[in-house]
């Protein structure tokens, strides 16, 4: 039956996955990807389909300060190989598609796959997959609840789709469990100034000092290390780089974007910790 390649647009599945888990649009850090179970399930997923694997290709954007902790447990992984486009401030992936394209034509073409297995939903990847088919390659795409998520028109294109649903993704995801606040009263002294934030979706209290405190922590491990070192509490405005990456963090932490009020008081609790 020949060899079959899976390709993954975890993009694609990370937003798949918090609906599954959470029932709405949610972060990565708000659920627990058990990785071991997950290969399991894609290999069975595989068997579908052919009997030899060449390897299951992850496709991801780093975050603003490069490989993240998910991107680390699928490297650990056997017949993994981790493929890293870029990300945008806004967290957005960026380049993600072209890889999933370039890899599949280039497989196709040195006959090293004859059938891949598709774990997208992106219309954009429509033009690779009838070029590669053109080719000779048998795409079978694989579509996770809620179906209305992946294009019409490039499960049109696939030569077999196969419906994954909510119970089959949480057989290796769970909702993260929520950390408590401490609300001390030192704490309150420290940061009187920097209200609480509550997210409305979680009903999670966060403390933008602890929000400021993490994001300072990741910057000092980069190459903004150097302009941190010369800001000051007095300065009026922080320099764009640093803002981009505090905002970044933000909105990760909160996963959705910030109000203006929101910013306001993050950068405040920021400029604290100088």
């Amino acid at each position: 039956m020949g060899r079959i390649a899976i390709f993954v647009d975890a993009g694609y599945f990370w937003v798949q996955a918090c609906q599954s888990v959470l029932g709405r649009k949610g972060s990565r850090n708000e659920i627990v990807i058990d990785y071991s179970i997950l290969r399991s399930k894609l290999l069975d997923v595989f068997k579908t389909f052919c009997t030899e694997l060449l390897r299951i290709y992850w496709y991801d954007g780093p975050s603003q300060t490069g490989k993240g902790s998910d991107h680390s447990s699928i490297e650990e992984l056997d017949d993994f190989k981790l493929r890293l486009g870029t990300r945008n401030f806004k967290g957005e992936q960026k380049a993600v598609d072209g890889l999933i394209i370039a890899d599949m034509l280039s497989l196709t073409q040195s006959k090293a796959i004859d059938q891949a297995v598709l774990l997208s939903g992106d219309a954009d990847l429509t033009p690779g997959v009838t070029a590669a088919q053109a080719m000779g390659l048998r795409v079978h795409l694989c579509i996770l609840d809620p179906k209305s998520s992946t294009s019409p028109y490039l499960a049109a294109e696939a030569d077999r789709k196969l419906y994954l649903n909510t119970a089959w993704i949480k057989s290796f995801a769970k909702a993260a469990d929520r950390p408590n606040t401490p609300t001390t009263q030192a704490t309150t002294a420290v940061a009187s100034d920097v209200p609480p934030v509550v997210d409305s979706e979680t009903h999670r209290e966060l403390s933008f000092r602890d929000i400021a405190q993490r994001a300072h922590t990741k910057m000092m491990a980069t190459s903004l290390a150097t302009t941190l070192s010369d800001l000051g509490k007095k300065d009026r405005l922080l320099p764009q780089d640093i803002d981009k990456h505090l905002l970044y963090e933000g909105k990760a932490e909160m996963g959705r974007p910030l109000s203006e009020q929101e910013k306001r008081s993050l950068r405040a609790a920021f400029k604290a910790l100088l």
